[in-house]
């Protein structure tokens, strides 16, 4: 995408931005950007469009400065000239880094830098964690984007290197401009300074190594010690940056709230009512007013013992009760525990409010560190569908029926909709939130548009999720593109209008998905399928099956994954939509039987 043209993914199309610089800025009324919207369809077109736009006011701009400049008689500046003004003004604000004359001083800001980064990073990938199983496309990108990071650093630290003042130099002038001093070319000579890109290398290496840590569930053990001495902070810092330390006296109330109210912005409410089944119980068993500094071990293994037998909707069926006098009558009356997932997931979220009681300095060590589901269930089978479940699926009597055109609305959307996942890999929610106007062609290529419109509920779970799918074939010779003209007829706002009419479209979606599993495939208590499922079997057949053929970061294009070449390329990732059509149309089912659903 040509520089400065962004792509609105809210209302739709692309848009050119240009911002004015500060000094002609009064020249064009105060204006801070120059911005035009393109109505056109056609990229190509765009593209032109755009170009000139940017053109013609970039030579506005250089126009007016030199009016400006003639104007007051002062000579005209080159961009040169200008650069060393900035610079100029930016050291007149800022303390000069030679001001600094202990090696301890250096060390101490960028070990407030480190501290707080370090904050930042464990709190992302604990809630990446408590969502995501280890060995998840999500994690597994994570980690490996950690190994080439780490890589890179590593090779830029080496002091013969030609890259190494831009990588290393330039993290550690960041720091200390974020902490008030200004570095000029004069300091870079200097022995102190070489001592602050030393200690600036070390830094970076040590937060790759302890994430690395996190990432694939081993304990943070430092390599650096010197990093994790006493922070003087007699220096200070503008932007407020605290090294971690314990500071007791908050109660778990207080702490509860605190996460709610940082974290509650992030997840879903789905997720999020999750975490308050955990903490109701936490509630009774901890006290509200308990410090958290004096939450024992013993306190969160009975939260431990209690959970699993705790009836789902407890509240409800037992008003009155407390949820350990609810777990007792469940006992009594020989009612089923709680499955095993649910109970390994609720023991993640308490461990992560207790991580983040750790990061805010509230408690040095997690009193649930040690827990864990003691009572598991064999988990039978894996994440894919097999051939045979598949088949199973295509043909039960729903999808029988769905091929003779007898079924209800509801139960149409919901066959389209399984169809879909299996043949482009996509998120249960973002298919569920399909608008008609998503299924759009270019380039003679039909594809799902799967975008945000946060106006009418529709979201997206990542920035890279935003993409775009070619059809597979398959759904084309089922009737997609018939189903989808209809509803077109019809003025029909959204792709699957039944399920949107529920106030949770994709929850109710997934609990019909549930029942027609156990109803038609059998799906027992260890089977470890679900809608999710197909997302999973798209890729194993993509890419890990033994006769897989597609390319692996076309794949992640289609299943929206960010990928190694997505540093500035956005929707729909860096490759062309009849590129993408010609890999997904390799995806094949060996065995798989559907013809029965094909159109004549």
């Amino acid at each position: 995408m040509p520089q400065y043209l962004y792509h609105d993914a809210k209302a739709g199309g692309y848009y050119s931005r240009l911002v004015i610089p500060d000094d002609v800025r009064h020249h064009f009324d105060g204006k801070r950007e120059f911005k035009k919207r393109w109505a056109v369809a056609k990229w190509r077109e765009i593209e032109s469009s755009h170009l000139e736009f940017i053109a013609e006011k970039k030579r506005e701009i250089r126009a007016a400065r030199s009016l400006i400049q003639a104007s007051d008689g002062s000579p005209l500046l080159s961009p040169r000239e200008r650069r060393i003004r900035r610079q100029a003004g930016l050291q007149e604000s800022l303390t000069p880094f030679a001001s600094l004359s202990a090696k301890s001083d250096v060390q101490n800001i960028i070990k407030l830098w480190f501290h707080s980064r370090l904050r930042e990073e464990r709190q992302a990938d604990m809630y990446l964690l408590a969502h995501h199983d280890p060995d998840s496309p999500e994690v597994q990108g994570e980690i490996e984007g950690n190994e080439i990071d780490t890589a890179t650093i590593r090779f830029n630290g080496g002091h013969q290197n030609e890259d190494y003042l831009k990588t290393i130099q330039g993290v550690a002038d960041r720091i200390l401009s974020s902490a008030g001093y200004f570095v000029s070319y004069d300091d870079r000579n200097s022995e102190l300074y070489k001592d602050a890109i030393t200690f600036t290398h070390s830094a970076l290496l040590e937060l790759l190594a302890l994430r690395r840590r996190r990432l694939i569930g081993e304990q943070e053990t430092s390599t650096s010690p010197l990093l994790y001495e006493g922070v003087n902070e007699t220096l200070g810092s503008p932007s407020g940056l605290k090294p971690v330390s314990p500071a007791g006296g908050v109660t778990w109330t207080a702490l509860v709230e605190k996460f709610i109210s940082i974290h509650g912005r992030s997840v879903s409410s789905k997720t999020l009512s999750g975490y308050r089944s955990a903490i109701d119980l936490a509630n009774e068993i901890f006290g509200l007013d308990t410090q958290v500094s004096e939450i024992t071990p013993e306190m969160c293994f009975d939260w431990n013992d209690i959970f699993p037998v705790v009836p789902a909707n407890a509240k409800k069926i037992y008003k009155g009760k407390t949820l350990r006098e609810a777990a007792e009558i469940a006992i009594s009356k020989g009612l089923p525990r709680r499955a095993a997932n649910t109970h390994l997931t609720q023991i993640t979220r308490l461990k992560t409010i207790f991580n983040f009681a750790i990061d805010e300095g509230i408690i040095q060590k997690s009193p649930a560190r040690k827990l864990s589901a003691r009572a598991k269930v064999a988990q039978s089978g894996d994440r894919n569908y097999s051939i045979a479940q598949i088949n199973a699926i295509l043909e039960s009597p729903p999808f029988k029926e769905f091929a003779l055109n007898k079924l209800s609305h509801a139960q149409k959307d919901d066959c389209w909709a399984i169809l879909i996942a299996l043949f482009s890999g996509a998120r249960q929610n973002e298919i569920c939130q399909l608008l008609v106007s998503d299924v759009k062609q270019e380039d003679g290529v039909d594809y799902l548009d799967i975008n945000e419109n946060a106006s009418i509920g529709k979201n997206l779970k990542t920035a890279s999720s935003q993409r775009k799918i070619p059809i597979h074939p398959a759904l084309i010779k089922i009737g997609l593109l018939d189903y989808v003209a209809d509803l077109k007829a019809s003025d029909e706002q959204w792709l699957f209008p039944i399920i949107q009419k529920r106030s949770n479209p994709s929850d109710a979606f997934s609990k019909r998905y549930n029942y027609f599993l156990k109803r038609h495939i059998g799906k027992t208590e260890g089977d470890r399928i679900c809608f999710h499922s197909f997302r999973h079997t798209f890729n194993y057949w993509a890419y890990k099956s033994a006769n897989a053929q597609m390319d692996r970061e076309k794949i992640k294009a289609i299943l929206g994954w960010q990928q190694k070449e997505m540093i500035d390329a956005q929707y729909g990732g860096q490759y062309a939509i009849r590129a993408l059509f010609n890999e997904i149309e390799k995806l094949k089912y060996p065995g798989l039987r559907m013809g029965h659903l094909v159109k004549n």
